[in-house]
C-alpha cells in the first residue's frame, strides 16, 4: 500500500469534486473515505494473496470482487 495510491486518490478526489461546485470541507471528507476504501481494498488484497496480485486464476478474481464489494460497503 504505497504512498502514491493515497496521493492519487487524494488528487483526483479533491479535483473533481472542486470541478463540480462542491465547497473544500465537502471534497476534504470525500477523500478520507475514497482513500480509506482504496487502502483497505489493497490491504484485503495483500492479506489474502500476497504480493504481486496478479488475476491468473478464479479464485483470485472471486477475491477482488469480494474485497471491492467489502471495502465499498465499509466506506
Amino acid at each position: 500500500m504505497g504512498v502514491a495510491l493515497v496521493a492519487g486518490v487524494v488528487v483526483g478526489t479533491i479535483a473533481a469534486n472542486l470541478m463540480s461546485d462542491r465547497s473544500l470541507p465537502t471534497s476534504i471528507l470525500k477523500v478520507f473515505c475514497n482513500a480509506g476504501e482504496a487502502v483497505l481494498l489493497a490491504w484485503l488484497l495483500d492479506r489474502w494473496f500476497g504480493r504481486p496480485f496478479t488475476f491468473c486464476d478464479l479464485r483470485r478474481v472471486g477475491g477482488f470482487f469480494t474485497a471491492v464489494g467489502i471495502s465499498a460497503s465499509i466506506s
